[in-house]
C-alpha cells in the first residue's frame, strides 16, 4: 500500500510538472553564462511548442519538446515576476547578440531579378579572389 501511495504521488508530481508556462534552463547556457529562459505551451501530447526570448518560436520541423526532455533539462518558475524580468531582459539584450548566441535580429541579403541567372559566374569569381588571397570567404558569404 505504502508503494502504491508512493507511486501514485511521483506521478502526480510529474503530472504538475508538465503544465504549460514558463521555465528556465538547469545548466547555464554557453557564452552567456546564466540560465536560458523558454516559455513552453502544452499541446496535449506530452509534447511542448518552445517559444524562446532571443529568437521566438522553435522551428525544428518536429512535433515539439517532449515532456521528459522539459523535465530533464528545465525547471518551471513559479514566480511570475521572476520569469518577466529573465525574459525581457533576454529579449532586449538579444537585439545585439550575434549569430553564435542566437540573436533577435539579423540581416538577410537577397539577390533577385537579373542576377539570379549570373549567379554561379559571381560566386566562382569570388571563390577564386578568395582563394588567391588566402580567404575563406565564398560568394554566399561577400558583402555585395
Amino acid at each position: 500500500v505504502e508503494s502504491e501511495a508512493s507511486e501514485s504521488n511521483e506521478r502526480n508530481a510529474r503530472r504538475k510538472a508538465l503544465q504549460s508556462g514558463f521555465y528556465h534552463s538547469k545548466r547555464d547556457v554557453p557564452g552567456r553564462g546564466r540560465q536560458g529562459w523558454i516559455l513552453a505551451i502544452h499541446q496535449g501530447d506530452h509534447t511542448f511548442k518552445i517559444v524562446r526570448p532571443n529568437s521566438g518560436v522553435t522551428q525544428s520541423g518536429n512535433s515539439g519538446l517532449a515532456g521528459y526532455d522539459l523535465n530533464d533539462k528545465y525547471t518551471k518558475c513559479t514566480k511570475e515576476e521572476t520569469s518577466q524580468k529573465a525574459w525581457t531582459r533576454d529579449y532586449d539584450e538579444s537585439l545585439t547578440w550575434d549569430v553564435n548566441r542566437g540573436e533577435r535580429n539579423f540581416r538577410v541579403d537577397l539577390i533577385c531579378g537579373s542576377l539570379v541567372p549570373l549567379w554561379n559566374q559571381i560566386e566562382q569569381v569570388v571563390s577564386r579572389s578568395a582563394h588567391s588571397s588566402g580567404s575563406s570567404l565564398t560568394g554566399r558569404d561577400a558583402g555585395m
